[in-house]
């Protein structure tokens, strides 16, 4: 089916199409405008996201199999707070051909045009929305809502990068402001750093309302040459779905814009079967470039065969996260150790927080410590992309499964891969078995301390080492481009191979001085340093 320029109501046209039947639909080459009044409102429990709630969806895949979405080379706008486009229990569906944009961003673009250790001032860039409540700037997002500043990040505008050591500024949440004339501000606040004139300033709107595509609950996904400039959350979320294909992604600003996704790039929850990111591009979002993990629960009662576990985070809330037939590990809380594991018979979500597990056997787990679903622990490969200056990290990877991260550049981000797993804070599971990190660029990273101790961190978060968390990990053939000495930061970990990569001296930033040795190994055994 073909959707034409002039259709008046794009949602509705392409919900009536998917209704009636039609796999293909394809676009007349054009542009298109979604309203938040004409989506089709879905309540969606989105991991790692703010607001689980109605959502206004500009295209809904729902209970199909077998779909193309061709775009044709389309541009989709999409107006106020939406999700543009959601994939939902469906399987075989591929997205291509397309970019995604919103009139107005979820950052304030602004630059730096005066700046003492009392005040800054900023020029806001074109298309910012905004008036004056007393001493506060009210900004809008496509005039349906408005949003204090929450907080601000510094730019170098001449590297495109987090200005050097000044890492998120929270501070700017608190501060007031004056209009000094139409568009330029002056936030008045004691800076310990003071902001660089002309550098760029950006400060962040409200919460992450939701990805710019949504993956629930669905296999064998497909997204092909789509470009998403913009979008009120990560670029694309996946959870609980198993093989997703990610082909020549681009995630970069429109035109007269600098801040692309208001988060992470690519983020896969609670997913399985295999992964494959390859030729894509992402840059200057506001979070990291990919995670891949899976989320602990904490075991709250046992009673007989039945377990009860809490999700901890807020962002998880609402997430049945096991399902009949599901093989579970018992995780040590001090230790993210295994210590046994089960299978599950049946699962019941008793509150947005509480889930019922049967178990087949009697359990041994200890009310405090957490299960980890190893059942969804996809195989993941990254490779032949670009991945640069963004605020904090690269590729964060939690995974059992067997990954491979091969022929990418990384540029002027914090530490370009890290694994980790925690159970204080994200609560994101488990470890990993089998990484291989090959043939890749890694230019300029980690010049602001919070975000890593080295360009790749092995930094599971651990209370009380007993033994190591991940294992199996070769990094080998890549070439570091570095203005600082940490190559290789690691804790609690075996088998790690780091051999035959090349090292060149950049005067790009002064080193930090933090870590003296290009590879810092603790509680680690069995590696390999040549």
């Amino acid at each position: 089916m073909l959707i034409k320029r002039t259709c008046s109501n794009v949602t509705s046209a392409v919900l009536q199409a998917i209704e009636q039947g039609e796999r293909e639909i394809v676009f007349e080459k054009g542009e298109y405008h979604f309203y938040q009044n004409q989506g089709i409102e879905r309540f969606s429990c989105i991991s790692n996201h703010d607001n689980d709630g109605v959502k206004h969806v500009g295209i809904q895949i729902e209970d199909v199999d077998k779909i193309v979405i061709d775009g044709n080379g389309s541009d989709f706008v999409f107006h106020g707070i939406m999700l543009p486009i959601s994939v939902d229990h469906s399987a075989n569906v591929e997205l291509r051909n397309f970019s995604v944009n919103f009139p107005v961003t979820a950052y304030v673009h602004s630059t730096v045009v005066d700046a003492s250790e009392r005040f800054c001032d900023i020029k806001l860039w074109e298309n910012t929305p905004y008036r004056m409540r007393e001493d506060i700037p009210l900004f809008s997002i496509d005039g349906e809502y408005e949003f204090m500043y929450n907080n601000a990040l510094e730019f170098n505008s001449e590297l495109e990068c987090i200005e050097y050591g000044t890492n998120d500024r929270d501070y700017f949440t608190h501060s007031s402001a004056d209009e000094i004339s139409e568009g330029i501000l002056r936030i008045k606040h004691k800076f310990d750093v003071v902001p660089r004139k002309g550098n760029y300033m950006f400060f962040r709107l409200g919460e992450r309302f939701a990805p710019g595509i949504f993956i629930n609950k669905s296999n064998n996904i497909k997204i092909d040459g789509v470009t998403i400039h913009h979008c009120l959350g990560m670029g694309i979320l996946a959870q609980l779905s198993q093989d997703i294909h990610i082909h020549k992604l681009k995630i970069v600003p429109s035109d007269k814009r600098f801040v692309s996704a208001y988060a992470d790039g690519v983020h896969f929850v609670e997913c399985s079967g295999n992964i494959l990111v390859e030729k894509c591009h992402i840059e200057k979002q506001m979070d990291d470039f990919l995670n891949c993990h899976g989320i602990y629960a904490q075991v709250s009662n046992v009673e007989g065969n039945i377990v009860y576990v809490k999700l901890r985070h807020y962002q998880a809330l609402g997430m049945l996260i096991f399902e009949r037939g599901d093989k579970v590990e018992y995780i040590d809380c001090q230790t993210l150790l295994s210590y046994g594991g089960n299978e599950i018979i049946s699962s019941q979500m008793c509150s947005d927080n509480l889930i019922k597990l049967v178990m087949n056997n009697k359990p041994s787990v200890k009310i405090g410590d957490y299960l980890e679903n190893v059942s969804h622990t996809p195989d993941l490969t990254v490779r032949d992309c670009y991945f640069g200056k963004n605020r904090a990290r690269g590729l964060l990877i939690t995974t059992r499964g067997k990954v491979l991260i091969e022929n990418n550049c990384f540029e002027r981000s914090g530490a370009a891969i890290r694994i980790s797993g925690d159970c204080n804070f994200w609560f994101e599971s488990g470890c990993v078995k089998d990484v291989t990190i090959r043939n890749n660029k890694f230019i300029d990273l980690n010049a602001n301390s919070r975000w890593g101790q080295a360009v790749i961190d092995i930094a599971p978060e651990v209370k009380h080492p007993q033994g190591a968390v991940h294992k199996n990990i070769c990094i080998e053939d890549n070439l570091f481009q570095t203005f600082d000495i940490p190559l290789l930061w690691a804790n609690c970990a075996e088998k790690i191979v780091f051999r035959n990569n090349k090292v060149i001296k950049t005067d790009t930033f002064k080193p930090k001085g933090l870590l003296s040795n290009p590879v810092t190994l603790t509680e680690c055994y069995d590696c390999i340093i040549e």
